[in-house]
Parts: C-alpha cells; sequence; structure tokens
C-alpha cells in the first residue's frame, strides 16, 4: 500500500462503519465471494480503493487540461494583444508619414535642398 493511498481506505472504512457503500459495487463483490461476506467486504474494499482512485486519477488529470487550457488561451490572448498593438504602431506609422509637412518641415526641406544643389553644383564647377 502507497503511503498516500491511507486516505482511500479511510474514505472506504468510513463508508462501510456507515453502511453507505456503492451498491452495485458491494453486490458484485458479494457475487464474486460467493456469499461470504468477510471474502465479499475484502473485495469490496480493493475494487471501492481502486475505484476512488480512477476517480482522483480523473479529477487530476481534468484539472491539468483544463490548467493547460488555461494556459493556452491566456497565451493566444497576449498574442492576440502584442498583433493588436503591432498594428497600431504600424497604422500610426502610415499615418505619420501620410502627415503633411508643417510649414517649419517644408522650409527645412528647402533649405537642404538649396545646400545640397549648391555643394553640387560648387564640386561640378571645380572639376
Amino acid at each position: 500500500m502507497e503511503p498516500h493511498d491511507q486516505k482511500f481506505y479511510d474514505t472506504v472504512a468510513g463508508e462501510i462503519r456507515s453502511r453507505f457503500v456503492v451498491d452495485g459495487l458491494w453486490v458484485r463483490a458479494f457475487s464474486d465471494a460467493d456469499g461470504d461476506e468477510a471474502k465479499a467486504k475484502a473485495t469490496y474494499i480493493t475494487r471501492r480503493v481502486e475505484q476512488l482512485k480512477a476517480e482522483a486519477q480523473a479529477a487530476k488529470s481534468a484539472a491539468f487540461e483544463r490548467a493547460q487550457a488555461e494556459a493556452r488561451e491566456n497565451q493566444e490572448q497576449r498574442n492576440r494583444l502584442k498583433r493588436e498593438q503591432r498594428d497600431m504602431r504600424a497604422r500610426e506609422r502610415q499615418a505619420e508619414r501620410q502627415r503633411p509637412l508643417d510649414p517649419k518641415g517644408k522650409k527645412l526641406l528647402i533649405f537642404l535642398f538649396v545646400i545640397v544643389f549648391a555643394i553640387t553644383f560648387f564640386i561640378l564647377t571645380r572639376l
């Protein structure tokens, strides 16, 4: 017997003491024991402990699956938020590119164009 199985045996002992047994399982154990009540009791205990272990394992598996599903959902939500933020930044950059230059920007652009033109003209006339 595993140390963590004790709780299952305690549960079964309580069921037997209170006469709150699983009817179908008790009848089957009684039948398999050919009517011997002591053997039926031993068989019932063994099978009921196995049944409780299986239920506990199923509950543990279900909790694990729920946790994994929640983790996947959280990851999908984070990915969706990242995509939305990336798309929003892209739209902002696009809007920034399409926005007309302000008067100072236009003057600066013209000034730079004149400087580049003057330097190019100066270099070409010196050749």
